[in-house]
């Protein structure tokens, strides 16, 4: 596996995208810049955000940081940690990333690089460090969770929902709620390769995460909904 610092190289890219936790990249990343020369402490020009929900004011507000000169020089960097992004959010970043001004550098902390659009993704450099213990629990659950008659799958459901029932920010939920589908999506794909008739219930999972994406929609029903139409395999 590559060291994170080595993805920093001579010519820093405009923009970068690592998989991972926040908690445990964010300073790996700020020891990599201070290695290269890049002034970390005190200095205005490096920003350092978390977000459970990154919206689309929050891209309108880091568009405009971006459009503003740097205080200290002529490099400015912007470390974000994000759980969970909305779709409107994700494109107005697109069209940050289509036109980066000079000397900008994006660097997002997401746990799960394929919650993005592609479009996005091809937009930047995407660095993956490892399969996270996170997404192997969570491997585990979507393969549970299809195996499962409706009961069980409600059940499954509700851990979800009392686990994050002291939340203020519903970012947190609906990044496990995606991520148990895209899990969900991969097993169903592997029956639809064997011409298992899935299509339409392949269909309503991708509607599902798109409604996901959106503020103000139930994890708690939308999950309910998945529970009942997929089949047991």
């Amino acid at each position: 596996m590559r060291e994170l610092s080595s993805y920093f190289n001579s010519t820093l890219h405009h923009a970068y995208i690592i998989e991972g936790e926040g908690e445990v990249l964010v300073p790996d990343i700020l020891s990599a810049l201070s290695e290269k020369g890049i002034a970390i402490e005190g200095n205005p020009d490096v920003l350092v955000e978390k977000y459970e929900t990154f919206t689309v004011d929050d891209s309108r507000r880091l568009k405009s940081f971006a459009s503003e000169r740097g205080v200290a020089g002529t490099e400015r960097f912007f470390i974000f940690s994000i759980a969970f992004f909305t779709r409107e959010a994700t494109q107005t970043l697109l069209k940050i990333f289509e036109e980066p001004n000079e000397g900008i550098h994006f660097i997002l902390v997401i746990p799960r690089i394929s919650a993005l659009p592609e479009t996005l993704r091809s937009r930047a450099e995407i660095i993956q460090l490892g399969k996270s213990n996170t997404n192997t629990e969570i491997l585990k659950s979507a393969q549970k969770f299809l195996f499962a008659d409706i009961p069980s799958r409600l059940a499954i459901i509700k851990k979800i929902i009392d686990s994050h029932k002291d939340d203020e920010d519903a970012g947190a939920i609906r990044h496990e709620a995606l991520s148990l589908l895209n899990h969900i999506e991969g097993l169903l794909a592997e029956k639809v390769s064997e011409d298992t008739p899935l299509h339409d219930e392949v269909k309503e999972l991708y509607a599902c995460k798109k409604f996901l994406s959106s503020q103000g929609a139930s994890v708690k029903i939308l999950l309910e909904h998945m529970a009942l139409i997929l089949p047991k395999i």
